[in-house]
C-alpha cells in the first residue's frame, strides 16, 4: 500500500495532557460529524442515564496479560452534554513492535506517563453509572478494563452496565472493520484510526449512521444491548466459531469453514493444534481440545447443547489456569499479536 499524505494534529486532553498525533487525514470533518452524531444519539435513544463511548490500545490482544496504552472516552449524558477523557497510559512493560506499528505509541512516549493503577480513580468518574459502547468492546476493550482493575484491586464501575456494539450491528449487517464502517456509513474513504479518541469520535459517527440506516433497529440502550447480545442458535461457542450444520459439529470460519470436527480431528489434526496455539477464544480451544481427544458436541433434537457424546458437559468458560494448558500441551510459545479483525 502506498503511502499517502495526511494532515497531523496534534490533540489535547481535557487535562490538556498532549496526546498522540492524529493520522486522520479528514480529522476536522470527523470532529463536526461526531458532534452532530452525539446530537442524534442522544436524541434517538431516549438516554436515561450517560452513555461512554471507550476505545483502548494496548500492548497487544491477550486480555489477561496485555496491558493498556491509551485510553479514549466521550460520556455523552442524557442532556447530550458531553466531556472527553484522553490519555497515554504507562503499561509498565515494553511494548512489542507488532503492536507500535499499528497504533503508533512507544516505550518514549509512555515513559512519563501514569499507570492505570493511578488513572483508575479518574477513569471510574466517567464509567460511573453509565451504559458503554465500544467498537469490539464486547470482546476486547471491556475485557481488557476488567482485567486493569482487578490487577489493580479496584472495583469496576462496568458491573450492570449495559452494551452496545457497533461492530456487532456491522457484521450482522454489513462487513468488519472501523475503517470500513466509516467508508459504508460516514461516506469517509480516508479514515486511518488505531488512535483511541479518533476511534472513539469514529464509533460515535459508525452508532448514529447505523440508526439513521436501519430503523428497525432498537431505539434504545436497552434494546440494542439485547440486540449485540443475541447469537445463532446453531453456535457452540459465543463468538460462532464452531457451529452446527445439520446436527454436526463444524469449523464455522476461514479455510475450513463447513469441515466436520470429526473429520478434521481424524484428517488433520495440525490445524485443530494450530487453532489452540493462535487468538481464540477460551470456549474454542476447550472445544477443539476435545475434539482432538474424540470428544465432540451433540445437537439434540436440533437444540444446540454443549454435551459431547460420550462425555460430561462441557464447561462454557474453562478457567485461564485450564487453557494455560491447553496452550502448554500444544507447543504455544507466545501469543499472537495483532491479528486482523477479520477472521477469514
Amino acid at each position: 500500500m502506498k503511502d499517502r499524505p495526511c494532515l497531523t494534529l496534534v490533540s489535547r486532553s481535557h487535562n490538556n495532557q498532549i496526546v498522540v498525533p492524529s493520522r486522520t487525514p479528514s480529522s476536522e470533518r470527523l470532529r463536526s460529524m461526531y458532534q452532530h452524531a452525539i446530537v442524534s444519539l442522544a436524541g434517538r435513544l431516549g438516554l436515561s442515564r450517560p452513555l461512554t463511548v471507550i476505545d483502548l490500545e494496548t500492548t497487544g490482544v491477550a486480555v489477561d496479560r496485555d496491558r493498556i496504552v491509551q485510553i479514549g472516552i466521550i460520556r455523552i449524558e442524557p442532556t447530550g452534554d458531553y466531556d472527553e477523557f484522553d490519555r497515554l497510559v504507562n503499561p509498565e512493560m515494553p511494548i512489542p513492535p507488532d503492536a507500535t506499528a499499528i497504533h503508533g505509541i512507544t516505550d518514549p512516549m509512555v515513559a512519563d506517563a501514569d499507570t492505570f493503577k493511578i488513572l483508575a480513580p479518574e477513569v471510574s468518574q466517567f464509567l460511573n453509572d453509565c451504559d458503554l459502547a465500544g467498537y469490539n468492546a464486547r470482546r476486547f476493550d471491556r475485557k481488557v478494563l476488567e482485567a486493569e482493575y482487578a490487577r489493580v484491586g479496584a472495583a469496576c464501575p462496568l458491573n450492570g452496565a449495559k452494551l452496545v456494539d457497533p461492530f456487532v450491528i456491522f457484521t450482522q449487517r454489513e462487513a468488519r472493520t472501523l475503517t470500513g464502517a466509516m467508508t459504508f456509513y460516514c461516506g469517509v474513504p480516508d479514515f486511518d484510526g488505531h488512535n483511541a479518541i479518533e476511534d472513539v469520535k469514529a464509533t460515535l459517527c459508525v452508532l448514529a449512521g447505523q440508526l439513521e440506516k436501519y430503523p428497525d433497529l432498537p431505539a434504545s440502550v436497552d434494546g440494542l444491548h439485547e440486540f449485540c447480545e443475541q447469537r445463532d442458535p446453531a453456535w457452540i461457542d459465543p463468538e460462532g466459531k464452531v457451529a452446527f450444520k445439520n446436527g454436526v459439529a463444524c469449523i464455522n470460519f476461514g479455510k475450513n469453514a463447513g469441515r466436520q470436527l470429526r473429520d478434521l480431528a481424524k484428517t488433520d489434526p495440525d490445524y485443530l493444534r494450530w487453532i489452540i496455539t493462535k487468538d481464540f477464544s477460551a470456549e474454542v480451544k476447550a472445544i477443539v481440545d476435545d475434539a482432538l481427544r474424540g470428544k465432540f458436541p451433540v445437537d439434540i433434537a436440533g437444540r444446540m447443547t454443549a454435551r459431547c457424546a460420550g462425555a460430561p458437559e462441557m464447561p462454557m468458560m474453562p478457567s485461564e489456569a485450564a487453557v494455560e494448558a491447553l496452550l502448554i500441551k500444544h507447543g504455544a510459545k507466545e501469543d499472537p499479536v495483532w491479528p486482523p479483525i477479520d477472521d477469514e
